[in-house]
């Protein structure tokens, strides 16, 4: 893994929402590269590291510039959220088990960490079910979940 080498880790899905290549199985996918518009493939092999190519040819933006030009795209170190392998696994248990219910998370079920990284914060509405205070998912909080679209982030 070269260091000057350029991953794509995200492609757009049809509701212009970021997908990880974590999130995807190796395949021609339905998605497409968030700079040039063309389809994707995801690349999941086992000497490289996991990323989207485009089915054809690689668009300007991500070929012909250095690194640092490249715009970047929302990753966890752009907003620096930072969890251990237990934490955020546990995020991944609420957002599967709450995003179904407009984001009511009972206080008990929020670990310290969520609040500290802005990922859940207090939600108008009360938890129905017990009466006490409810957390719901902030954008921050929806961004490993690729659940936000491009539009509500600043290029």
């Amino acid at each position: 893994m070269g260091s000057n080498r350029i991953w794509l880790n995200y492609g757009v899905d049809a509701d212009n929402k970021l997908v990880s290549i974590e999130d995807v199985t190796s395949r021609k996918t339905n998605l497409i590269c968030p700079y040039c518009g063309r389809a994707l493939i995801a690349k999941k092999g086992k000497i490289k590291e996991h990323h989207f190519a485009h089915d054809g040819e690689t668009c300007n933006v991500v070929f012909k510039r250095e690194p640092r030009d490249i715009p970047r795209l929302p990753l966890y170190d752009a907003f620096n959220i930072f969890l251990t392998g237990k934490d955020l696994e546990q995020l991944k248990k609420l957002w599967h088990r709450h995003k179904a219910h407009n984001n009511c998370i009972d206080r008990l079920e929020v670990l310290p960490a969520f609040t500290r990284k802005d990922l859940v914060e207090i939600s108008p509405t009360i938890n129905a079910g017990t009466g006490r205070k409810a957390y719901q998912f902030t954008k921050v909080g929806q961004i490993p979940f690729g659940s936000l679209p491009l539009a509500a982030f600043p290029f």
